[in-house]
C-alpha cells in the first residue's frame, strides 16, 4: 500500500501530460488541414518555349562498326630441299621487311654441286648411247637392203625399240641435270612476295628437312578487316554493288586508341557466305591497300589493331533530321499549333546519338518546340518566346559532313566486333543506333519558365 502511494503522483503527472499532448496535437492537425485543401486559383500553367521548323533533305547514312586489322596472306616458310643452314639474312629477322625475290636464308651447296656433276656425267653417257643406237639402226637398214628383201623390215630388225630407249634415257638425263640445277638454286630460300617477317624459328648451323618450318611471313600489299553488320544495318547498304568495279563501297577507318586524327581509306571487297552462329550478323571484308604506308605517306597500321569503321550506306530521300534535344521520351515531339501544344509520335527510320531521321510529310514546316521541356500535357497553352530559324538543307548537310563521333574502345576485345549500338552511346533499346557527330542545328533557347 505504501508503494502505491509513492508512485501515484508520478502516474497522475504522466496521465495529465498524455492528455495535454493529445489535445494540442489534434488541434494543430485540424488547423493545417484546411490549408492543404485550399482550392486552386483556376489558372492553367503557360509553357514558354522556342519553336523551329524542319525542311526535308537527302540524308546520307553512315554505318558504324568495328573490326580487327588482319593479314590478307600469311605463309609458313619452308625449304624445298633438305640441307644445313649456313646463313640467315637480315631480311629474315622478326619484323623485317623484304621484297619479292629477296634471299631469306641459304643452305650448304656442296652436295648439290656434286649432284650436278653426276647428272652431267649421266647426260654424256645417254648422248653416247643414243649415237650408238642411231648408227646401229642405220647399219641394220643397209644390211636388209643388201640382202635384197623386197618388203619392209619390222621394228626389231631396224632396232627401233632400242633407239627409243636411248632417246628416253637422254631425256631423263637432261631432266636430272635440270633438277640438279634447280635444287642448287633452291638452297637460296627466297621471298614469294613483298612482305614482313612475323616469326623466325631456325638459326645458322641447323639441319632442316623438306617439311621443316623456318618461320612465318605475311604480305604487306593489302590488309583485311572483318566487319560485322546487323540485320537492320543490312537494310541500309547495297552489298550487290561490291562486284561492280565502278561502284565500290567506301569505308573509312580510324584508330580509337590514337590521339591523332588518322584516317585510312578502304573498300568492301566481299562478304562471307553465311551468318555468324552466335550473333546472327553478316561479316563483310574491307580491304586496304599499303597498310604500312610503304608506298604512300599515310600512317602505318598494325595487324591485330582494333579500328572503327564508317561504311557509306544508302541515301534517304526527303527525310527529316530531328535533333535529340527536342525529342521527348523515346520517339515523341511537341508541335505547336495556334499556341497549343500537341504531342506526336514519330516513326524512326534511322537514328544516331544526336538525331532521329524520319520520313513524315505531315511535319514539313510545322512548328516544333525546341526548348528543353519537362512534362507537357496535351492541349497545354504555349507562349513562344523565340522563333528559331528553319533548319535548311545546308545546315543539315553540315551535320552529315561532321559525322565523326569518337567511339569508346572496349577494355577487352570481345569475341566478335560489336555493331554500332555497342560502339556508341545507347539511346533507345528498340533501335540500333549509329554514332554521328554532335551537331545541334537548333538555336539556343531560353530555359523553361512556368507561370502559375
Amino acid at each position: 500500500m505504501q508503494y502505491l502511494l509513492r508512485i501515484l503522483p508520478a502516474l497522475i503527472i504522466l496521465g495529465l501530460g498524455y492528455l495535454g499532448w493529445e489535445h494540442f496535437a489534434v488541434y494543430e492537425l485540424k488547423e493545417r488541414a484546411p490549408s492543404r485543401r485550399a482550392p486552386s486559383s483556376g489558372k492553367r500553367r503557360v509553357i514558354e518555349t522556342a519553336v523551329t521548323s524542319l525542311a526535308p533533305i537527302d540524308y546520307q547514312i553512315h554505318i558504324l562498326t568495328q573490326g580487327i586489322v588482319q593479314t590478307s596472306v600469311t605463309t609458313p616458310i619452308s625449304s624445298s630441299v633438305p640441307g644445313k643452314i649456313i646463313e640467315i639474312h637480315d631480311s629474315f629477322q622478326n619484323g623485317a621487311f623484304f621484297k619479292k625475290g629477296d634471299i631469306l636464308a641459304s643452305l650448304d651447296t656442296e652436295d648439290f654441286l656434286a649432284q650436278i656433276i653426276s647428272a652431267e656425267a649421266d647426260l654424256a653417257r645417254a648422248e653416247a648411247s643414243l649415237a650408238q643406237e642411231n648408227a646401229r639402226a642405220q647399219q641394220a637398214r643397209r644390211n636388209w637392203e643388201d640382202i635384197g628383201f623386197d618388203h619392209e623390215p619390222n621394228d626389231l630388225v631396224l632396232r627401233i625399240p632400242q633407239l627409243k630407249e636411248a632417246e628416253a634415257n637422254l631425256k631423263a638425263a637432261q631432266a636430272d641435270l635440270t633438277r640438279a640445277h634447280r635444287n642448287l638454286e633452291r638452297t637460296h630460300i627466297r621471298a614469294p612476295y613483298d612482305g614482313r617477317v612475323r616469326s623466325l624459328l631456325v638459326g645458322p648451323g641447323q639441319t632442316i628437312s623438306v617439311n621443316t618450318t623456318l618461320g612465318e611471313i605475311y604480305s604487306t600489299e593489302t590488309a583485311h578487316i572483318r566487319l560485322p553488320l546487323s540485320s537492320r544495318q543490312l537494310n541500309f547498304i547495297d552489298l550487290g554493288q561490291i562486284h561492280k568495279q565502278d561502284r565500290p563501297i567506301p569505308v573509312e577507318l580510324k584508330d580509337p586508341l590514337s590521339q591523332q586524327p588518322y584516317r585510312w581509306q578502304a573498300q568492301i571487297v566481299r562478304t562471307e557466305g553465311e551468318l555468324d552462329n552466335s550473333s546472327r550478323e553478316l561479316f563483310v571484308i574491307a580491304e586496304i591497300q599499303d597498310p604500312f604506308g610503304l608506298k604512300s605517306d599515310q600512317p602505318p597500321l598494325r595487324f591485330n589493331q582494333v579500328v572503327n569503321a564508317q561504311i557509306q550506306g544508302q541515301t534517304l530521300k526527303d527525310v527529316l533530321v530531328i535533333p535529340r534535344d527536342i525529342i521527348h521520351g523515346s520517339s515523341s515531339i511537341i508541335t505547336v499549333m495556334d499556341q497549343i501544344a500537341h504531342r506526336r509520335d514519330i516513326d524512326i527510320l534511322w537514328a544516331t546519338p544526336d538525331a532521329i531521321i524520319t520520313r513524315a510529310p505531315e511535319l514539313h514546316n510545322v512548328q516544333i518546340a525546341s526548348s528543353k521541356l519537362g512534362f507537357v500535357a496535351e492541349g497545354s497553352k504555349v507562349k513562344i518566346i523565340e522563333r528559331a530559324p528553319q533548319i535548311e538543307n545546308e545546315t543539315q548537310t553540315e551535320i552529315k559532313a561532321q559525322a565523326d563521333t569518337k567511339l569508346k574502345p572496349p577494355g577487352n576485345l570481345p569475341s566478335r566486333a560489336p555493331h554500332e549500338t555497342k560502339a556508341s552511346t545507347k539511346i533507345d533499346p528498340k533501335t540500333h543506333l549509329n554514332a554521328e557527330p554532335k551537331a545541334n542545328p537548333i538555336s539556343k533557347t531560353a530555359p523553361l519558365t512556368p507561370q502559375g
